[in-house]
């Protein structure tokens, strides 16, 4: 008649993987009984075994163990802070127990989350329940696998989703949760932000809002639709004709939609698409010199003819080229793409801000803008911005002036460019926050430096 462990290890199904096995507080006897009990049921297993405290801190140097058996009848040993310093370097590890009473052994069991306790003898029980455990083991380690690929997967997705030139937007309930920035630039947004939250009926063109209706009803239900062709109209109500391909997908666990929307609209010939970026500073993305002198010239026309006042905010970093030298292009750049934040933070939508030169920009203010508010509030942004590079902070020298167009009145936008720029360099002479520009100092100014060139010619 065969045993209670022999039929145990008949039924047992024999894994593959070695079993790290570590056996606490047992004889050396008792530990090879238990190993070779595991192998005769078809378990490949390698034992370590500690008797003292002394040998489990040898034996933690290079411990890697899959499941622990526990002697709690043993005395040389601290199980508790055994146990938690094991579980430390194998969080994974099984712990069993084993004592010749288990029953009064319970609340030791519970108190160190251990995975089992049996009687110590019951060698059918001991294969059993490391067997399962192995079992176990096998599939946190899957888990733990697929876990990571689900992780790097969805990093990949995402960037994947971000640099994609497709506009894809997720709708949950009628309303944006997420859109990428081909998405956001479509639609003529400034971020994402401005997006979440808002109902995606609110992009379809008016005229076409009563044919969308039956398809954002199914969406709600279904998650999906056909393709279609519609009117959707931008952020400065400008209408794009789109075609729009939905499927259903999931953001934090919440059943949603993902919209693919391409535009329809007429290709724009390479002529125009280079005209428009012939307008902007690379760099920064703000205005360049030219659009800037161009639209100057356009709107101070106009305020002559007005007899309307313009303004002009001139900013300079005047220690630039030190930064340069010192934290190379990299560092400089860094300094302008900060500033460039701080400018578009800082200023109206109706101000008109470029980048004037290698490290000069320039603002152009409505009549309902105070410049003067405008150049203190500048100032003090980017003076009290903590410009870092390599991780050290940079202090920047600021100059920032002010003219207006009416006083003195500037005949062209050379001089109203001149008066600004004198201002600014005023600020930056005197260590000023802001300065404004006066006809008085700047023709003293200029007949001093005439005097100078005189005496360099003598």
């Amino acid at each position: 008649m065969s045993t209670n462990a022999e039929r145990i290890i008949q039924i047992v199904t024999p894994l593959s993987d070695v079993v790290e096995l570590l056996v606490l507080g047992c004889s050396i006897d008792d530990a090879n009984i238990y190993s070779q009990t595991l192998r005769n049921s078809g378990m490949a297993v390698h034992l370590n075994t500690a008797y003292t405290p002394d040998e489990l801190d040898v034996l933690m140097k290079s411990l890697d163990t899959d499941v622990v058996l526990v002697n709690c009848d043993a005395e040389e040993i601290d199980f508790t802070t055994a146990i938690r310093q094991i579980r430390e370097i194998s969080p994974l590890a099984a712990f069993i127990l084993l004592s010749d009473d288990p029953g009064e052994e319970l609340f030791f069991a519970a108190e160190t989350s251990a995975q089992d306790i049996i009687e110590r003898h019951d060698h059918a029980h001991l294969i059993y329940v490391v067997n399962r455990e192995q079992q176990n083991m096998v599939m946190k380690k899957k888990l733990l696998s697929v876990t990571q690929e689900l992780k790097e997967t969805r990093q990949r997705y995402e960037t994947l989703t971000e640099t994609a030139g497709e506009a894809i937007a997720y709708i949950h309930q009628g309303m944006h949760v997420y859109a990428n920035p081909a998405y956001v630039s479509l639609f003529g947004f400034k971020n994402a932000d401005e997006l979440e939250g808002l109902p995606f009926m609110d992009l379809i063109a008016s005229d076409d809002r009563l044919k969308f209706k039956p398809v954002l009803h199914k969406l709600d239900e279904q998650h999906t639709a056909d393709q279609l062709s519609i009117d959707c109209v931008s952020n400065d109500g400008h209408k794009l004709p789109v075609t729009m391909d939905f499927s259903p997908s999931i953001i934090d666990g919440e059943d949603c939609t993902q919209v693919i929307i391409r535009d329809q609209s007429p290709e724009m010939d390479i002529e125009q698409r280079l005209a428009e970026l012939a307008n902007y500073d690379t760099d920064t993305g703000l205005y360049n010199r030219n659009y800037f002198t161009k639209q100057l010239e356009r709107r101070l026309d106009e305020a002559l003819a007005e007899e309307r006042r313009l303004s002009m905010v001139m900013i300079s970093i005047g220690n630039f080229q030190d930064i340069k030298a010192d934290y190379g292009i990299d560092g400089a750049e860094l300094v302008l793409k900060e500033t460039t934040r701080i400018l578009n933070d800082t200023t109206y939508d109706t101000d008109l801000v470029a980048r004037f030169g290698e490290h000069e920009f320039a603002i152009l203010c409505t009549p309902d803008t105070s410049a003067e508010s405008l150049a203190k509030r500048l100032y003090n942004a980017m003076n009290d911005h903590s410009y870092q590079i390599n991780e050290q902070a940079v202090k920047l020298q600021i100059g920032v002036g002010i003219a207006h167009s009416d006083t003195p009145p500037a005949q062209s936008p050379t001089d109203f460019i001149s008066h600004a720029s004198r201002a600014c360099k005023t600020a930056l002479a005197e260590g000023t926050a802001t300065s404004l520009f006066d006809a008085n100092k700047a023709s003293d100014a200029q007949g001093q430096g005439d005097d100078s060139i005189v005496q360099l010619i003598d």
